[in-house]
């Protein structure tokens, strides 16, 4: 197993803190040019400021709370969905690379039996993008291949689903090029967050 399990409850106050000393797979798309509501240097502020306090309440940086906090909300009947249609256990995990400690991710679902990973979103508008497509939308790639790269599964099942309506299920394959770009990027990165923490660079 290339990773290791955190005990913190998504949306704690210590989860927020282990968010804040770390990359997470919702940070990869920032990193990577990719999010459009979020730059690098942004990211760079947040990560530099001092760490948040109190609970996560739903806000993201590329929506707003509301619709945030509805996704949260709809997140457990969502893996409820998709356990039953894939027949596994995939249950929500903190992780963070053994190799590389910074490197974390807060899943939405995994199972071991099965080595099935997914990311689940509730979301109407990348409902309607994914249902037309059958794609996921292109600032989304950095978050599914930064957990492929800290777990070490070779795919990703992204699975959107909202009430009455019919599941979309993409499965997306694990891109090594793409993960090596991106791991070297971060690094950079974390160590110009540690300079300006005046904490010790990466060995």
């Amino acid at each position: 197993m290339n990773y290791r399990i955190v005990q913190h409850d998504q949306g704690s106050a210590k989860w927020l803190r282990w968010r804040h000393d770390g990359i997470g797979a919702s940070d990869a798309p920032a990193l990577m040019g990719e999010n459009p509501w979020k730059r690098p240097q942004r990211l760079f502020s947040e990560k530099t400021a001092p760490p948040p306090a109190g609970n996560w309440g739903g806000g993201g940086g590329n929506m707003a709370g509301g619709a945030a906090a509805r996704g949260t909300a709809l997140e457990p009947y969502a893996r409820d969905h998709y356990n039953r249609l894939v027949d596994a256990e995939a249950v929500a995990l903190c992780v963070e690379s053994i190799d590389r400690p910074w490197q974390r991710a807060s899943l939405d679902g995994i199972c071991t039996a099965t080595r099935r990973l997914v990311e689940i979103k509730c979301g109407d508008k990348v409902y309607a993008h994914s249902a037309e497509t059958g794609t996921v939308p292109g600032y989304y790639t950095g978050q599914l291949q930064h957990q492929m790269a800290v777990t070490g599964h070779d795919q990703i099942d992204f699975f959107v689903w909202l009430p009455g309506r019919n599941a979309v299920l993409i499965c997306v394959p694990r891109d090594d090029a793409y993960i090596a770009a991106m791991t070297a990027r971060q690094a950079e990165f974390w160590n110009r967050v540690l300079a300006a923490r005046g904490e010790l660079p990466l060995p």
